[in-house]
């Protein structure tokens, strides 16, 4: 089946959000993404990307005076405008440039929760943002020390955090540092260890923020 220029074309707009879509995608921390999500996803940032390549001509044209610029001929604008064009690859490329920028700093605002933070001040959201609640917990509370009950094992581990398993992986895992292992019946010291992986059904454990005292 031979595609059509028009659906070329649209591919090709689309080029610049897709690439800044799968950046973000890749390094935050969140549930699947549904494929409608990626379809709308992909064109809000590739009009963002083209409005910025756009403007920052028109501003280089403001200071820079035998720098001439129309917006009508752009590549974005002929794209939606006329149907038998020449691709400008150049504008394509500079647009996925400035794409990678901008997930890159979507995928820090999403990092440091920064959107939710603010919605939450001036109260237009009761949603924490976080993957999980276990993340917004470690989140909203300072703490140097975590302990785990294990009820199964009958144990309790006293460590510090070193990394936690993400929402989309397989398997709920805890790795922590500078152990120390105790008896959950008697609370006796059983031994220290320097570095304790867990891999466990957070059905049969309980996790406690504290100071490092039982």
């Amino acid at each position: 089946m031979e595609l059509s220029v028009f659906t070329v074309k649209l591919f090709v707009l689309f080029i610049p959000g897709l690439i800044s879509f799968i950046i973000i995608d890749n390094l935050t921390i969140h549930k699947a993404t549904k494929q409608i999500h990626w379809f709308i996803y992909s064109i809000i940032l590739s009009f963002i990307s083209y409005f910025i390549f756009i403007l920052g001509q028109y501003l280089v044209s403001i200071v820079i005076p035998f720098y001439q610029f129309d917006i009508k001929s752009s590549f974005f604008y002929q794209l939606l405008a006329v149907n038998d064009i020449n691709l400008s690859y150049s504008d394509v490329l500079i647009s996925s440039i400035i794409a990678v920028i901008i997930g890159g700093l979507v995928s820090r605002l999403i990092a440091n929760n920064s959107f939710f933070k603010f919605c939450y001040k001036k109260r237009l959201t009761s949603r924490h943002g976080y993957a999980d609640t276990l993340s917004y917990m470690f989140e909203l509370y300072p703490f140097k020390y975590i302990t785990i009950k294990d009820w199964r094992k009958r144990l309790v581990i006293i460590g510090e955090l070193v990394a936690m398993s993400e929402v989309t992986d397989v398997r709920n895992e805890i790795v922590l540092q500078e152990c120390s292992v105790y008896d959950l019946d008697s609370y006796s010291l059983l031994y220290n260890v320097p570095v304790f992986y867990l891999s466990m059904n957070f059905d049969d454990i309980t996790i406690e923020i504290m100071n490092g005292e039982i």
